[in-house]
């Protein structure tokens, strides 16, 4: 043999070698299996065994007296600040000029040639700070940006403040930074490290992207923050003070507290409604502490203001609004800081005031004479010729000077303090090296006329946002610790000019919106099992194969991170992008899709075998995308083999202990599940597929969808076992199997092979009254001839909400990608329930009655609706757990590419008594902040983003719906939420765009609705108490949501071996309370990809006490709220943990060293992070 090798060539040498490293591994997985560490095998839990650890956590929660993790409503601790934006917004006049502009107050002017020299003008500092705005993809895409512009502007950037020592500039951008470093040799890295440490550069905000503040969710924004934090401390050992976010489309509350925790102090922003700047700039508040909602703390609040509501005031009056200032309170808005100082999730925030962060509106009010001092355009430019600006002569010096020095004195008169910040740059600025030195020499030029001026009383120079800042902090010590006002809330809707708002994105190209919270999810996920990987693998004795895997599937993560932090971008998961553009983000998605669950299976695969077999990968996922443009489609499992078993794995990505009803895919029906967990059969349903090529009431021969209960521990994988019964045992004998019974209505036959057993009512395609589904909790009412949910009833008290679901359109009047303009109000897109139609609503566009197709099963029931050939409903009850049966669960499958210039929505009439149209949407996931509708403004003004959820509730009730997308809501009538579900528009909307949005794609929606009983009644707090301005879910709510935006991991292997036939319980049963969120799990890597550490980053979500779900009694859920025991040993037990510490969020700052014995301190609605080794 070795004289045969020896004289093959290399190619049939190694031909020879894969074979036989083929077939070893193909009798390795044949041999049974190897006894495991006991720690981390999966304990034989049955299903009693699952409710005694049910019973036990609960018995535990309910005997502590200290419940203070909870909120209970109504005895909260008081919300104390000066602004509210809830009553700011309500009590702002929306008053417009002739040239469309919002109207801003007249500044005060001051000529710098007045008589009395400096008695007359203060000391007015200038921070002239050039900038250049670099979208990662918008008119381009974020590759051909780089190559044609932002390269040269970064090379720029180092010869020319190099050359200009004085000179200064600020980057946002990380991808950018990170793409261009990699260019670089050491020589001008060097370059690079020096103007940072001479402050001549500054790295603002520091995320991988500028993200978008209304849709992105929380754990996606946590990610690229620490992804580009990361990188520029490691390739830099910067950490970002100050953030730069002057071009999303509103401003979140959330993302302030995020900047904060992760060490940051200081904030720009720009882009909020001109209105709500004008109400702002009249009482110099355009600077302010922003503060959180749920934040109790009265630091920094004036005496005359504690006790009291806020600066803006709801007075009604005949139904109109006027502004009610409390002239006491206002004292010129200085406010006297408290003994303590300012409030933990206090940021100080800067609003640029004026239109634009471009030249023109940044020097002063009056943009036609700022427009004179931008010197960028070159006077050859052929674009735009008539833009170039003269330099400044001799001749021209003094008179400009005088006119910038006036500019510079009425943008002053809007701020509190004597320190102005002047932005000089706008969109991919400074790419050339004549706009650095026809700026550089210009602005020198008049900065030192200006300067030596004395009686002007100016100091203009070059800075950064640093420089802003600290000169900023040192005016308030001066004035006798006089502090910045203190703002709680958001600011959305926005509206740049000619009453548009731009309220449309929070649902344009909802295809790639729900496409993002997938891969989200799944890397995530990934995050996590690389983690244990090495965790486990270091555990075992592997730990040089741990460190050789974590390189290699770090470096697939870092990819798959990468792209989904690029998708965070402003012009990204808003959809405002062109259309070869968005194709260009959905193919970064597609890979990190993939990428995340190649890790996936790969990791599954070596935990299951203790690292014993790694390659070749036999697992799969059951759950695919083809390509960037379907939806994702199951896999059909093959187990119509005899003599095979297919194997299914699934991991948990909670910290909480799980139970639910899963769904898959299989060629047959024939089939038994037996579980590695308690080596028991488990009951199964198995339900018809419908044909989609044949009559909508056709069932399909061969594929079946099987649903059974599975429960699974923290962090942990289960596999199951699937294997086709004995030919001889008769189906309806099969034992644990149940099959569902098939009802249709709307059509005249139902075809159902005659092989397959399923029971059958007869067709009824002329049904009048209420089809009833239950799940013995709940019952449902759907209205036959219209598909529309009627009601629902809880059936053990009896009490019915009023659900009316509808689906509506509206017209486009100049809608576009970035705004909502309908024509007028929504009109029926099918017809609707008999009640809604009694409203004499308009004649619906398509009169058609809808195919209802219902299976009704053991463990769950669905409701198929079929209103269009492009528009499907699922509706879902489950029957177990009870934690999940008393919410309805809907999955919309939409297709409208023949609603040219229409927006559809999806709406729910109840009867909940919301008198004052108020209600709560979800803030990128992370908090509830309350809305209310304003009756005298536009259908589009009331529109608000939507991360994961809207609440509506009176004094009685609540609703809630909670979603696994981003969408735009509103509330228009009393009990009325509507939810955008797609839009598609064929005109330009005139903000840059230059186009409209007709890459339509079949979208997928999906959302879970449930009612709760209010516990105690209180009595209503009125509007303008801030106690009611931000709401909580309940526990078993957060656990819905959780089981709609983590959902459980599967992977299948058709590879029958018990060597992957286990289970893996790494962590205890009790990880994590209910309420504790695993935001990130993660190891951060050097930037050679080596194992730094792992970062865990915990949300503690406030939730709410007095809430009840009428479906559910205690013991139900298998985790209990917070208590104060949590430490890493409890969490991670069994496991070395070592050097652990409290971080920043972006783990760039430690804040303290502390025991894994250690009680964590978590705190409602805060998030903590802790970084240690394994």
């Amino acid at each position: 043999m070795i004289l045969l090798v020896g004289n093959m060539k290399f190619a049939q040498r190694l031909s020879l070698i894969i074979g036989l490293l083929l077939i070893s591994s193909g009798i390795y997985l044949l041999l049974p299996k190897k006894q495991q560490h006991d720690k981390f095998t999966g304990q034989k839990l049955q299903r009693r065994d699952f409710e005694k650890l049910r019973h036990k956590i609960w018995h535990a929660w309910s005997q502590r007296k200290d419940q203070s993790m909870c909120i209970q409503r109504g005895k909260g601790p008081p919300h104390y600040a000066d602004i509210s934006t809830y009553d700011l917004y309500s009590a702002t006049k929306f008053d417009s000029s002739y040239d469309g502009e919002w109207e801003m107050p007249q500044p005060t002017s001051l000529d710098p040639n007045a008589p009395g020299g400096s008695s007359v003008l203060p000391r007015l500092t200038v921070i002239v700070m050039p900038h250049s705005h670099n979208d990662p993809g918008w008119l381009k895409t974020v590759n051909e940006y780089y190559a044609d512009q932002t390269r040269h502007i970064l090379n720029n950037m180092v010869n020319k403040l190099t050359q200009f020592p004085n000179m200064t500039f600020i980057w946002a951008e990380t991808v950018f930074f990170s793409m261009w470093w990699n260019e670089l040799d050491d020589a001008v890295k060097a370059y690079v490290h020096r103007l940072v440490r001479r402050g001549q550069l500054e790295f603002v905000s520091g995320g991988w992207v500028m993200p978008d503040e209304a849709i992105t969710h929380y754990d996606a924004v946590v990610d690229q923050l620490i992804e580009g934090h990361q990188w520029l401390w490691n390739n830099l050992g910067v950490r970002p003070e100050n953030i730069w976010s002057i071009d999303p489309f509103g401003l979140s509350g959330t993302l302030p507290y995020l900047w904060r925790i992760s060490g940051m102090r200081n904030m720009v922003i720009q882009r909020v409604h001109q209105s709500v700047k004008a109400a702002l700039s009249e009482r110099r508040a355009l600077e302010f502490y922003w503060r959180q909602v749920w934040d109790g703390s009265d630091l920094g609040i004036s005496d005359v203001r504690k006790g009291r509501r806020n600066l803006f005031v709801l007075r009604n009056t005949d139904q109109r609004r006027e502004r009610e200032v409390d002239n006491l309170a206002m004292r010129e808005h200085h406010i006297n800081i408290a003994s303590g100082g300012l409030a933990v999730t206090d940021i100080l925030c800067h609003v640029m005031p004026f239109m634009l962060y471009s030249i023109p509106y940044s020097c002063g009010p009056d943009r036609q004479v700022c427009e004179k001092f931008d010197f960028g355009k070159a006077p050859d430019d052929r674009f735009e010729p008539e833009k170039f600006v003269e330099d400044i002569t001799s001749n021209t010096l003094a008179e400009n000077a005088q006119a910038l020095a006036m500019q510079f004195r009425a943008k002053a008169s809007f701020f509190q303090f004597n320190v102005i910040l002047v932005p000089l740059g706008d969109d991919f600025r400074y790419e050339k090296e004549i706009e650095w030195d026809r700026q550089y020499s210009n602005y020198e030029k008049l900065m030192n006329y200006m300067n030596n001026r004395q009686e002007w009383n100016l100091d203009v120079r070059w800075g950064t946002l640093k420089d802003y800042f600290r000169l900023v902090r040192l005016e308030e010590k001066k004035k006798n610790n006089v502090k910045q006002p203190v703002l709680s809330g958001d600011f959305f809707p926005y509206s740049d000019k000619d009453r548009k708002y731009w309220t449309g994105y929070f649902t344009t190209r909802p295809f790639d919106k729900f496409f993002c919270r997938d891969v989200q999810f799944l890397l995530n996920a990934a995050d996590q099992l690389n983690t244990l990987n090495y965790a486990l693998y270091t555990k075992w004795g592997l730990r040089k194969g741990a460190q050789s895997r974590f390189f290699r599937l770090s470096s697939i993560l870092q990819q798959a991170r990468r792209s989904l932090a690029l998708f965070q971008h402003h012009d990204a998961i808003t959809g405002t992008a062109k259309d070869f553009v968005a194709e260009d983000y959905e193919e970064y998605l597609l890979t990190a899709y993939k990428q995340s669950q190649d890790v996936i299976r790969q990791v599954i695969q070596a935990l299951l075998t203790e690292g014993r077999v790694e390659t070749p990968v036999v697992f799969h996922p059951v759950v695919v995308r083809s390509n960037h443009q379907d939806i994702p489609r199951r896999q059909v499992l093959p187990v119509s083999s005899a003599d095979k078993d297919t194997l299914v794995t699934f991991y948990n990505p909670l910290g909480q202990v799980r139970s639910e009803v899963v769904n898959l895919l299989v060629d047959s029906p024939a089939v038994q599940i037996i579980s590695s967990q308690a080596k028991e059969v488990l009951p199964l349903q198995v339900s018809p597929v419908w044909s989609t090529k044949q009559n909508k009431a056709t069932v399909e021969e061969r594929i079946f969808e099987i649903s059974f209960e599975l429960s699974i521990l923290p962090f942990s994988m289960v596999t199951v076992s699937i294997s086709k019964l004995p030919g001889n045992v008769p189906l309806s004998l099969g034992g644990n199997i149940h099959f569902s019974t098939i009802s249709v209505y709307n059509e005249a036959v139902l075809i159902v092979p005659p092989s397959l057993p399923f029971l059958q009512a007869p067709p009824r395609p002329e049904w009048y009254e209420d089809i009833l589904i239950s799940n013995g909790l709940i019952e449902l009412a759907i209205d036959p001839k219209t598909g529309s949910l009627s009601h629902v009833t809880h059936l053990k008290s009896g009490h019915t909400t009023r659900l009316e679901s509808s689906f509506q359109y509206y017209t486009s009047k100049g809608s576009g990608a970035y705004i909502f303009s309908p024509a007028g109000k929504a009109d029926p897109l099918f017809p609707t329930s008999r009640k809604v139609f009694e409203r004499k609503l308009s004649k619906p566009l398509y009169s058609i009655i809808p195919t209802i197709r219902i299976i009704e099963g053991e463990l769950a029931t669905f409701v198929d609706i079929a209103f269009h050939s492009s528009i499907f409903q699922r509706v879902t009850l489950y029957s177990e757990p009870s934690h999940l049966a008393g919410a309805i669960f809907i999955e919309n499958v939409l297709s409208i590419q023949t609603l040219v210039n229409k927006e559809v929505v999806f709406r729910l009439d109840t009867n909940v008594a919301n008198n004052d149209l108020s209600y709560f949407t979800d803030q990128n996931g992370f908090q509830f902040i309350r809305r209310q509708t304003l009756s005298d403004q536009p259908i589009e003004a009331n529109y608000y983003p939507m991360t994961s959820g809207v609440i509506l509730e009176d004094t009685k009730s609540r609703l809630t719906v909670l979603s696994a997308q981003s969408h735009g809501c509103t509330c228009l009538e009393q009990g009325q939420l509507e939810i955008m579900l797609d839009r598609q528009l064929i005109t330009d909307d005139f903000r840059g765009l230059g186009e409209g949005i007709e890459d339509i794609k079949t979208t997928t929606s999906r959302f879970a609705i449930f009612t709760e009983t209010v516990l105690h009644h209180h009595k209503q707090q009125s509007s303008s108490s801030f106690t009611s301005l931000s709401a909580s879910l309940s526990l078993p709510a957060l656990v819905i949501q959780d089981f709609l935006n983590q959902p459980l991991l599967s992977y299948f292997s058709t590879v029958d071996s018990d060597i992957f036939y286990h289970s893996l319980t790494p962590v205890p049963p009790s990880a994590l309370p209910c309420d504790v969120a695993a935001v990130s799990m993660r190891s951060l890597v050097t930037d050679s990809l080596e194992y730094n550490g792992t970062l865990l980053v915990l949300h503690q979500r406030g939730f709410d006490c007095n809430l009840q779900a009428p479906w559910m009694e205690d013991p139900a859920l298998f985790c209990a709220p917070s208590n104060t025991q949590l430490t890493l040993d409890t969490i991670f037990s069994g496991f070395s943990v070592s050097d652990l510490c409290e971080t920043s969020l972006t783990a760039t700052v430690v804040k303290q060293s502390i025991s894994t014995k250690d009680k964590l301190s978590l705190k409602p609605m805060e998030m903590t992070a802790f970084h240690f080794y394994f």
